[in-house]
């Protein structure tokens, strides 16, 4: 009797870790609507999802396609008035107002053909990230575009966007990291920091006015001029290529690899993969975080974690 109730128990908490993860997908089975490259959320805590086959809005208890279909969307943002911008692969940048889902090609941003990133700034501001062109700021209805010829940028290509508590905008490219106060701009790369690549994947700020850099040969933290760099063979990280980053409202930095995701705060840690829960995928190609739930985005679908139930 004594060994039947042990494995029950045992059972029971398999069950119990294995059920973390709330799964959904736009479409049942393999399909490259469930590809999800870019979440956002606009301004009443909707969901959007941007995939490889079109933009999608979750309403009840489905997503409802919001954009012309077969379209590969990169990145995605829904702006303070409930403007929609769509970084489409080998299309440029397209807009949508709020009042309905015509889209348009917004040329002045459609400099290059596509845009990896798209963010808004605490001031408003739309910062686009293209592929080769630099970076295209609309500021009201002004657009600038900033290059390696009139910025201190390292490269063309920018791939993500974050702003810190000091409202400094951090520029992640394919040649390190750079930061905007307003009046001075610094470059961060391999030659001048310690950053362990200049291919750098994502951003995020943390609570303590630091900057969190997922890079292709691991994460590093930055605060105040001083560094801190994690790897496979210093920290529980599942992998060195940091492919997103997120920080919750407790203060958790999730970080998504190729190969699961981590959850870190000080020194405790949990990683989560698809052998040891059901989290539907290893890629972790995307991170939003609203109120008290994780999204996570795959390649094969969502995976949403109830940040109130859980713990390190």
């Amino acid at each position: 009797m004594k060994r039947i109730f042990t494995y029950i128990c045992f059972i029971s908490i398999c069950v119990c870790t294995h059920a973390q993860w709330t799964i959904e997908q736009v479409e049942k089975g393999s399909s490259s609507k469930n590809d999800i490259r870019a979440i956002c959320f606009d301004r009443v805590g909707n969901l959007w999802l941007g995939t490889s086959y079109g933009v999608y809005k979750q309403e009840s208890d489905a997503f409802s396609l919001q954009s012309p279909e077969g379209v590969y969307v990169e990145s995605l943002l829904v702006d303070r008035d409930g403007t929609k911008f769509a970084g489409v692969w080998g299309g440029g940048v397209y807009q949508s107002s709020p009042e309905n889902n015509d889209w348009v090609k917004n040329d002045e941003a459609s400099i290059s053909m596509s845009a990896n990133s798209i963010f808004v700034d605490s001031k408003g501001r739309v910062w686009i990230g293209t592929w080769n062109k630099g970076l295209v700021l609309l500021d009201g209805s002004v657009y600038k575009n900033y290059t390696t010829h009139n910025r201190t940028i390292g490269d063309n290509t920018i791939t993500c966007f974050a702003e810190d508590k000091q409202s400094r905008i951090w520029i992640g490219s394919l040649q390190g990291v750079s930061s905007f106060d307003g009046r001075k701009e610094t470059l961060y790369n391999i030659n001048n920091s310690a950053l362990p690549s200049n291919d750098i994947y994502a951003l995020a700020t943390d609570t303590d006015k630091s900057i969190w850099i997922g890079t292709a040969c691991g994460l590093a933290n930055y605060n105040n001029g001083k560094w801190k760099i994690y790897g496979t063979d210093n920290s529980p990280l599942l992998s060195n290529t940091i492919l997103s980053l997120a920080v919750d409202l407790r203060g958790i930095l999730w970080v998504g690899t190729n190969k699961g995701i981590t959850a870190i705060k000080g020194n405790r840690f949990r990683s989560f993969t698809t052998q040891n829960s059901n989290l539907i995928d290893n890629r972790i190609q995307t991170i939003g975080v609203y109120a008290d739930k994780l999204y996570v985005g795959t390649q094969l679908g969502l995976a949403i974690l109830d940040l109130k139930s859980f713990s390190l």
